[in-house]
């Protein structure tokens, strides 16, 4: 008569080894042979996981969102501050002020206020220049050549300064840089009283 010894699973399955199996119900079945004999034991399976639900995402600040009069600088020259305006429901970033050279410019830099503006001269015994001015449109920062200086006079871009003996063209050149040429006064008289002569 021939014995058999060694494991039979839940599910009827015979083991004469060692050896680890796992059963329908999930369970693993472990058969451990010593010697002459075997030793089994069931271990449950692992309880199903479920994904914890995810955290609540807190609110994200608002755009610009700031602390009052807290201040920073962009593109080396902008001066932005932080307000609250009155159709604003949440405070920040307003244009403050604008340098007149970039950090990195070894020209002396020149602090102007929003809406105000600056004048440079290249050449200050005749008075002429170019004169500056810094402002923001929505959320863009400017700091533009608005128009030219000759003497006292404030002439606008495309447009010609003359007094009777001198003249000289406000020209707007690319990217809104402006330069300032001289003009011979004869010809600017001759075109204006041939255009007047038109009319």
């Amino acid at each position: 008569m021939i014995k058999f010894t060694g494991c039979v699973t839940d599910d009827g399955i015979f083991i004469n080894e060692t050896k680890t199996v796992q059963q329908k119900d999930g369970f693993q079945f472990n058969c451990t042979k010593n010697g002459r004999s075997f030793t089994f034991t069931k271990t449950p399976p692992p309880p199903p996981y479920f994904p914890p639900p995810p955290l609540p995402h807190p609110p994200k600040p608002l755009s610009g969102d700031c602390k009052l009069g807290q201040t920073k600088l962009v593109s080396h020259r902008f001066i932005l501050e932080c307000q609250k305006k009155e159709n604003e429901e949440q405070n920040a970033f307003h244009l403050n002020a604008c340098f007149s050279q970039p950090k990195n410019n070894k020209m002396k830099r020149v602090k102007v206020e929003v809406g105000k503006t600056f004048d440079t001269f290249f050449d200050r015994k005749d008075g002429l220049g170019i004169r500056h001015k810094c402002h923001s449109k929505g959320d863009k920062y400017f700091y533009d050549e608005i128009g030219c200086i000759i003497g006292k006079e404030f002439v606008k871009p495309d447009e010609i300064f003359f007094n009777g003996t001198d003249a000289i063209f406000c020209i707007q050149k690319n990217l809104g840089k402006l330069q300032l040429k001289a003009i011979n006064p004869e010809k600017l008289v001759q075109k204006i009283c041939s255009k007047s002569s038109e009319k």
